[in-house]
């Protein structure tokens, strides 16, 4: 019973991508914070790890509360896009994720400054953003709202962010100039079989109990 638990359970099993995702993060997370911060597309097939790799790095980068003030500490914030078109959706996400649970405010200048207040206040140095193919499928007016609020967030906060999803997502970033040339891209190939995947294989039959 106890290695039939241990199979089902999720296992952290390194491999080149997976690699590839955390040290990118990581190198984004310990930037300075400049002007024109970098950026990342994280983008692949689904099912090829992306989530996985990123959760595993967010593990390190749990919120906690200051000792001395008691205030919510977010290092890195990792949030899904709705899969609406609803954009004060996706703000009450960012505010919630930095442990704003009350209404938000009716006019969209008064949320702005509220997500500025809070992502200082919170010492974020990562927004991490999944599931953002999801806005192929939006109206063209929300995907220019897309558009306005990311270039809007990395000018005045200052913060790296990264942007996963399907292959779509570059799609996304190319129907914008600026965001085109902000943006570097880490694409994830599907498994092909070679000595990686044979790795892979390897290190997978190593975590699992078997006779």
């Amino acid at each position: 019973a106890v290695r039939f638990s241990f199979i089902e359970r999720d296992k952290v099993i390194e491999t080149p991508m997976f690699d590839a995702v955390q040290a990118r993060l990581q190198e984004l997370y310990a930037h300075h914070r400049v002007i024109r911060p970098p950026n990342i597309a994280i983008v692949g097939p689904s099912g090829i790890g992306k989530t996985h790799a990123i959760d595993d790095f967010m593990s390190r980068k749990r919120p906690r509360r200051s000792h001395t003030t008691g205030r919510l500490k977010v290092p890195a914030l990792h949030v899904e896009y709705p899969p609406l078109p609803n954009n004060r959706w996706f703000a009450a996400t960012l505010a919630k994720g930095l442990g704003y649970h009350l209404p938000l405010p009716r006019r969209e200048s008064d949320i702005f400054d509220l997500l500025l207040g809070l992502l200082e206040s919170a010492g974020t140095r990562l927004l991490i953003t999944e599931e953002v193919n999801q806005l192929e499928d939006w109206p063209r007016q929300h995907l220019r709202e897309f558009y306005g609020l990311t270039r809007w967030l990395s000018n005045q906060t200052q913060i790296p962010m990264a942007l996963s999803g399907t292959e779509q997502v570059l799609d996304l970033i190319n129907g914008d100039v600026q965001l085109s040339r902000r943006f570097d891209r880490l694409e994830l190939a599907p498994w092909r079989l070679d000595q990686n995947f044979a790795g892979f294989i390897s290190a997978y039959v190593r975590t699992v109990p078997l006779r």
